[in-house]
């Protein structure tokens, strides 16, 4: 192995991925997996719409808020599980 190929194969932990939204690493990556599957656990995307198109509005601003907190941890610096899975609706 040539000593550049040591050199990339050390930085693994620094590796970029290329998103729709642009340059991420592999853990944020995962955050955004994990809060997904958070969300979906208690609110599918059928009744995500359904709550936007004919929910009651407090309904509406409850899934609101548990979706931004979510969002919230997978943005944070290093967002924990066990704090993903503290947040509930």
């Amino acid at each position: 192995m040539s000593q550049a190929s040591m050199q990339d194969s050390s930085h693994i932990d620094d590796a970029q991925l290329m998103t729709s939204a642009g340059l991420s690493t592999p853990a944020a990556e995962a955050a955004r997996r994990q809060c997904e599957d958070h969300i979906v656990k208690f609110y599918p995307l059928h009744t995500q719409i359904n709550l936007l198109r004919t929910g009651e509005p407090e309904a509406v601003s409850t899934m609101g808020t548990f979706i931004d907190a979510c969002r919230a941890w997978s943005n944070g610096e290093a967002p924990s599980l066990v704090d993903l899975l503290e947040i509930q609706p």
